[in-house]
């Protein structure tokens, strides 16, 4: 693949008003939409967008479960399930 370079003048002028000068060459291809590149897009997808969001929100919804189920259990089964745990 052919690429047409185009060169663009930059100064840089400091506090002192010191100059410089550089050339840069500025031009690149767009890249090809490949399904590597679509497979990379994707994968960045998951792990910025989805994974964060299923890492925080299953703890945050037992924690709601449990409030909910806190209040719902009667004392007689409090009693019962507190009689399962082995005591140290």
């Amino acid at each position: 693949m052919h690429c047409r370079w185009n060169y663009h003048a930059a100064q840089l002028v400091t506090s002192l008003g010191l100059t410089f000068e550089a050339v840069v060459a500025a031009a690149m291809p767009s890249p090809r939409m490949t399904a590597d590149v679509f497979a990379c897009f994707g994968l960045v997808g998951l792990y910025v967008g989805i994974v964060p969001v299923a890492l925080v929100m299953s703890p945050l919804q037992a924690h709601r479960d449990a409030e909910r189920w806190e209040h719902m259990v009667s004392p007689d089964l409090q009693r019962r399930m507190e009689s399962l745990i082995p005591r140290r």
